[in-house]
């Protein structure tokens, strides 16, 4: 039996996951252009190189070749930064990857997916749009606060 679309979600939870998914590619793009900037790579050259490369693995090289050009305390706040990368890529997978349906008929949505090994993993996550809403809020604040530390310490950006 081949599956089927059980695509049972409202317009607005199908937003906020697009959302979500949407602000997460923005803020990889930011990283991207920190790296490539720290690199002295052109975009095209650089979209090449990283495209094969995990975000979490170009956040860190970020922070190794910062490392290299600036203070301590830059440094430390790209770490901190890096730690709520980490929660939030969690949080954005949950919500980017998840089978959702309904529970029950109520507004709120379970999902099951398949982790790394082929098993499943099975979570009832009654879910809100409120926390949708965070989630798209978090991914925005993260992004505004690396944004931040980068501009305001110049670091380079790349050629087009």
């Amino acid at each position: 039996m081949s599956p089927q679309s059980t695509n049972q979600l409202a317009d607005k939870h199908l937003r906020l996951i697009g959302l979500i998914a949407t602000e997460w590619s923005m803020l990889e793009t930011t990283i991207d252009f920190g790296l490539w900037g720290l690199l002295g790579i052109h975009q095209p050259a650089g979209r090449a190189v990283t495209s094969y490369i995990h975000a979490t693995t170009r956040f860190d090289l970020l922070i190794t070749l910062a490392e290299k050009q600036f203070s301590e305390g830059i440094v430390d706040n790209l770490k901190s930064l890096r730690i709520k990368f980490k929660d939030l890529l969690a949080q954005r997978n949950d919500y980017v990857h998840a089978q959702w349906q309904y529970i029950g008929g109520s507004p709120y949505f379970g999902y099951g997916k398949i982790n790394k090994r082929g098993n499943l993993e099975a979570k009832k996550l009654q879910t809100s749009i409120s926390e949708f809403e965070q989630v798209v809020l978090d991914i925005q604040s993260l992004n505004n606060d690396l944004n931040n530390v980068m501009e305001l310490n110049d670091f380079p950006f790349p050629d087009p």
